[in-house]
């Protein structure tokens, strides 16, 4: 009994045992973007809340213990009431935030422009401690085993102590570190603008594997790690636009992994989608070709159940430009593909994410989910729950936000206790209210 206590008390501070919330960026240490919570249609609204001030497009809401948090490029973390959208308070940096926080024990961990790390009381955003480092830091931390893990433009990977905010040790690369880390079974991932991607002990910062990256930047998101893969995407070394992706791989033909892997092989370049294996950093190429527009390197996969990661990928169009492709579900063991669910563009960014069956995608001020136990119908499946594209959100949200310069409503969505969080119209947050099954 006393065992069960303990390990009750260890479950209370490392916040795991609030498996409703979304206390860090794509809901867990292992970047899946998926919670089990089962929040389905139909939605209604329960609040939004413009809070005035503009939030970078890779900042989903962190929500933990009845808290939302947002960051803005006036560089505060917003605290807001998750039934009700009120604020809490207000928490200020000095310099802009490009990320979202993360939650862990109590506490909130937001890394600023500024250079600094800070801990901050989740219950009222007291200041507990600040870490300085060389250079701005563009990524959000990641919090695992009670070290806080954060790469900087200084070209270092930080392990801090959460309690005190003490340095653990540092890791250094060849350029800025401007993605967000990932972990799981005691290593952590990440990559740097040296284009290599790498997984270090976090016990000790020792380096496990690094491995080379093809592309121009590995900037804004983060890898996501499965049971036998860590992916990563990159910007395309060519635009989007000097591609003829699928015909020239024909990625109608059922046999997509090796035509996919022979145009690897001839044309490196066009590769944005990288899956190593975890242990030791080897490569297996998925039938993946998507590719984004307006400089942004694409949205990470999100992991569902059953050994299946959701990802754009060819639908065997026969696309010269800005044509459309679709969402996929792909079969991490077979590479099998299974597409159509979700008509998008292939040249522009979205941001996904998953509820039980459900998943979410938001894409310039337009929220749509789809079911994923259905056929893959992109006609009939999607169901459009706020916005269309390029437009404000039920035409109430403020114009002239959105354009193709800053990305508006791009932003993931999260799912805790009920409801789905989501940022849009350049400023604004929203939560809806699930249904049942």
């Amino acid at each position: 009994m006393a065992r069960v206590g303990a390990l009750l008390l260890v479950l209370l501070f490392s916040g795991r045992a609030f498996a409703n919330d979304w206390p860090t960026l794509a809901h867990d240490p292992r970047r899946t973007g998926y919670t089990p919570e089962f929040v389905a249609p139909p939605f209604r609204e329960a609040w939004r809340r413009d809070l005035g001030e503009m939030i970078d497009v890779r900042v989903q809401p962190i929500i933990s213990e009845g808290v939302v948090l947002v960051t803005t490029y006036r560089g505060r973390v917003h605290a807001l009431d998750a039934g009700t959208g009120r604020p809490r308070w207000i928490f200020e940096t000095r310099g802009p935030i490009f990320h979202s926080p993360s939650v862990w024990g109590g506490r909130v961990f937001v890394a600023s422009q500024d250079r600094c790390v800070y801990a901050l009381h989740l219950a009222d955003g007291r200041e507990i401690w600040r870490f300085e480092t060389g250079e701005g830091i563009h990524a959000s931390p990641l919090v695992e085993e009670g070290v806080v893990l954060v790469g900087s433009r200084d070209g270092f990977f930080y392990a801090l102590e959460a309690g005190t905010g003490g340095e653990r040790w540092r890791f250094r690369t060849e350029g800025p570190i401007l993605t967000t880390a990932a972990a799981e079974g005691g290593l952590v991932y990440f990559a740097s603008e040296d284009l290599h991607a790498y997984a270090l002990q976090i016990s000790d910062g020792k380096l496990r594997w690094k491995r080379r990256l093809v592309g121009q930047s590995v900037r804004s998101y983060w890898p996501v790690v499965s049971e036998s893969f860590v992916y990563f995407r990159t910007l395309p070394v060519r635009s989007f636009w000097q591609h003829a992706y699928n015909e020239r791989a024909d990625s109608g033909n059922p046999d997509r992994t090796s035509r996919v892997a022979a145009l690897f092989k001839g044309d490196p370049w066009s590769q944005t989608f990288f899956a190593l294996d975890k242990r030791s950093g080897e490569e297996t190429v998925f039938p993946v070709l998507w590719t984004a527009g307006g400089g942004t390197v694409p949205h990470p996969p999100v992991l569902l159940p059953g050994g299946r990661l959701a990802t754009p990928a060819p639908a065997g169009e026969r696309t010269r430009s800005s044509g459309p492709t679709s969402l996929a579900l792909i079969e991490e063991s077979s590479r099998r593909v299974r597409d159509g669910y979700l008509r998008v563009l292939g040249d522009e960014s979205y941001g996904f994410s998953a509820s039980g069956p459900w998943i979410f995608s938001s894409h310039h001020d337009q929220l749509q989910v789809v079911d994923s136990r259905r056929e893959p119908d992109p006609e009939r499946n999607p169901i459009t729950l706020l916005g269309r594209r390029d437009r404000p959100v039920d035409e109430r949200a403020p114009q002239g936000f959105g354009n193709h310069d800053n990305h508006p409503g791009w932003h993931a969505a999260s799912v805790a206790r009920g409801h789905v969080y989501w940022i849009t119209g350049g400023s604004w947050v929203f939560a809806l209210r699930g249904g049942g099954g």
